[in-house]
């Protein structure tokens, strides 16, 4: 069975009541004052709030994975998590085409990846940044989701998991989607909420290709249970929904560490 990690970190009742943002070091000047106005326009615009931060590894490669329904979810998952660590998001590698839009994803390390095939390149990113012991951010549902579920068909995020033998550390977002619905063009105010879930440890990497597609199913699934799980209890939805039978092998096996 599946096991909870016990590494977590504690944080002082001063740092979850503040939960002031922190800019990572090695930053330009025009970079930090770049961090700082985010994540004061994150407070104001839509007065989000984390909980269970305590549960995000401080140190060791981690991987950060949770429900996705706007664009809103990656900062306030990279501001809510600075004070503790930095987590390098994948993103749609079309954003890096939007005019002024690639110099902040840049500074808020994120990376691109080819939602289309199974990218190369961005998982290699991915596997040098959990040997480095970073922590790396994923949606496993692969775009914004259309309902306020969570719906994972990527195994890369479990494919990575096992292959590093690093915890998953389930996220769960709540407001984003009213706050930035998929079909609208801009924001609107509003309340957004992360919280932080126990981590998920993977089991021990099996030797062949077979058994370890069932075991990052199984990975998979303790995943999207434990989070549709939290949106029920916290009514965003009425019940869990099935996990796809399908699941997309979205990371290349060449790439396997």
């Amino acid at each position: 069975m599946l096991e909870s990690s016990a590494r977590t970190v504690k944080t002082t009742a001063a740092n979850r009541r503040r939960q002031r943002y922190a800019p990572p070091p090695g930053l330009s000047r025009l970079a930090r004052l770049a961090h700082r106005m985010s994540f004061a326009m994150l407070r104001l615009g839509w007065r989000i709030r984390g909980t269970g931060l305590e549960h995000l590894p401080r140190d060791g490669a981690c991987l950060v994975a949770g429900n996705h329904a706007s664009y809103l979810d990656p900062p306030v998952i990279y501001g809510l998590a600075s004070p503790f660590r930095r987590v390098h998001f994948m993103a749609w590698d079309q954003l890096w085409r939007a005019p002024g839009v690639r110099w902040f994803l840049d500074t808020f390390d994120a990376f691109p990846v080819n939602l289309k095939k199974a990218d190369r390149d961005s998982y290699r990113k991915a596997n040098d940044l959990l040997a480095a012991g970073m922590a790396v951010g994923i949606f496993p549902e692969g775009t914004r989701s259309h309902d306020s579920g969570f719906h994972p068909i990527r195994r890369g995020v479990a494919r990575l998991a096992i292959a590093h033998q690093v915890p998953i550390v389930p996220v769960v977002l709540t407001g984003a989607d009213r706050a930035w619905p998929r079909r609208a063009l801009v924001p609107r105010p509003g309340r957004v909420a992360l919280e932080v879930l126990e981590p998920i440890v993977p089991p021990p990497r099996e030797a062949s290709a077979g058994a370890r597609v069932a075991q990052e199913r199984e990975l998979l699934a303790c995943l999207h249970e434990r989070i549709n799980r939290r949106l029920v209890a916290l009514g965003q939805i009425a019940s869990v929904p099935p996990l796809a039978p399908e699941l997309t092998d979205a990371v290349p096996a060449e790439v396997d560490a």
